[in-house]
């Protein structure tokens, strides 16, 4: 329940628990989702070739690529299911706040790298690759770690 525009404790403090990256991308992918579900925006305006991107300079097409899961439905809910679970891994297991940096860092190598194997091979979302790379890091852990 909602006063004075404040949103329920329980919500806040689930939300609060994540880390920011996690919120950020979560939030994205659910706010695309909802904007094509209701057919504010279409696919079309969000996936990813090389000439439009950056021949004819829509410059968004590099973020939605990576954001977006599909339209809502059973298949967005399970593609959700495992970019919370590997983002969240992660961001919070693998990094500390110490090396907030060196994800961030991966999060762009990974990004790119999606890109310039998307402009080859005509690859238009990148958004399950990229989900699938974090589960790889996640599910190869720490090497250093005992």
């Amino acid at each position: 329940r909602i006063k004075n525009g404040r949103s329920h404790p329980i919500i806040q403090e689930l939300v609060s628990q994540q880390a920011s990256f996690h919120q950020d991308y979560m939030a994205g992918s659910v706010i695309l989702a909802l904007l094509t579900t209701l057919n504010f925006i279409t696919p079309y305006m969000l996936y990813y070739t090389f000439e439009d991107a950056f021949l004819k300079l829509q410059v968004w097409r590099t973020l939605t690529t990576v954001l977006f899961h599909g339209k809502l439905s059973f298949s967005f809910i399970f593609s959700m299911y495992f970019a919370h679970f590997a983002i969240n891994n992660v961001e919070t297991q693998l990094f500390d706040k110490k090396t907030i940096a060196d994800f961030f860092w991966l999060l762009i190598l990974l990004h790119l790298t999606g890109l310039f194997v998307a402009s080859f091979i005509g690859l238009y979302f990148t958004a399950d690759t990229f989900v699938f790379a974090l589960i790889t890091f996640g599910a190869k852990g720490d090497p250093f770690k005992r």
